[in-house]
């Protein structure tokens, strides 16, 4: 968890377990996670909160679980870049929550990426996602 960070580079994690979010980051800025791989994460895959000038490339986030994959709010300047979203349930409860919950942020893009063998509500929760050059494949999206 990293709040009120300035300047992170993580670079070939493995981030994983049950009981817990894969990436979190509050009030931060300028993070940047390359070549990992978030996996086997119960309440979700990535939240950031009041964030600025993310990036995260060149990774693998697979097999989580939980209230939204990705979950980004009060946040500008979001990249999300060569990623293999595969095999990700998000369970908001009683129903589906979508594969990217974002709220009031702007400059949110995922570029050059695969979603793949994904089971969600839909694939964000809101118009604020940019798509460049996205593979979707087999992804159960009710909506």
């Amino acid at each position: 968890q990293l709040r009120e960070v300035k300047g992170f580079l993580g670079s070939e994690l493995d981030l994983f377990g049950s009981g817990t979010y894969g990436l979190e980051a509050f009030n931060s800025e300028d993070v940047s996670m390359t070549l990992s791989i978030i996996r086997d994460c119960t309440y979700g895959g990535v939240t950031l909160v009041g964030c600025r000038g993310v990036s995260l490339t060149d990774s693998v986030i697979e097999g989580n679980t939980g209230f939204s994959l990705f979950s980004i709010t009060d946040c500008s300047d979001v990249l999300l870049s060569n990623l293999d979203i595969t095999g990700n349930t998000v369970d908001a409860g009683s129903h589906l929550g979508p594969l990217f919950s974002i709220r009031d942020s702007s400059a949110i893009v995922l570029r050059d990426s695969t979603v793949s063998h994904n089971n969600a509500s839909a694939l964000s929760a809101g118009p604020d996602l940019e798509l460049v050059g996205v593979l979707f494949n087999r992804n159960m999206f009710d909506q």
